[in-house]
């Protein structure tokens, strides 16, 4: 197998989880790129965007998108785009007042929820098994990065 000459490092067994986690010590593998991903400046000038949005901004009767919600976004996205293999999200403001960030492939899709204290709400949905369908709310990065690489289609 050929070196990805972009991979600077990984980065693996997390014994203990970052700060405002909720998940225990385990073992997870990442691959990190020496610079971060194309699509960070465009999805941190997404969630930017989003601060915009005045409350009501549904005309359903949505929420201001909370200020740590967004600063969490920026960070998570940050994080994320130096994670192998990650793609760009589509950024969304929930009518909760959080930043969303959703990933849709023909096999699968994830939607994770950012929220003010950090943690993230998620909802995965695989097409062709609904045995491996789940939600759940996670307190780190390393989390989220275990959901959207571990699925293989």
């Amino acid at each position: 197998m050929a070196r990805n000459s972009n991979v600077s490092s990984v980065f693996e067994d997390v014994p203990t989880p970052p700060p405002n986690s909720t998940a225990g010590a385990g073992r997870c593998v990442i691959a990190w790129q020496s610079t971060p991903a194309e699509w960070l400046r465009g999805v941190e000038d997404s969630v930017r965007r989003i601060r915009d949005l005045p409350a009501n901004w549904d005309s359903y009767g949505a929420r201001r998108v909370h200020t740590a919600s967004i600063e969490h976004a920026i960070t998570a996205a940050r994080w994320l785009s130096g994670v192998v293999g990650i793609v760009k999200p589509v950024v969304t403001a929930t009518n909760d007042g959080n930043v969303a960030f959703c990933w849709d492939t023909a096999d699968w899709s994830l939607d994770t929820e950012i929220l003010p204290d950090g943690s993230f709400e998620y909802v995965y949905i695989h097409r062709r098994d609904s045995s491996r369908c789940q939600e759940d709310r996670v307190g780190n990065l390393v989390d989220v990065a275990g959901l959207l690489t571990k699925w293989p289609g």
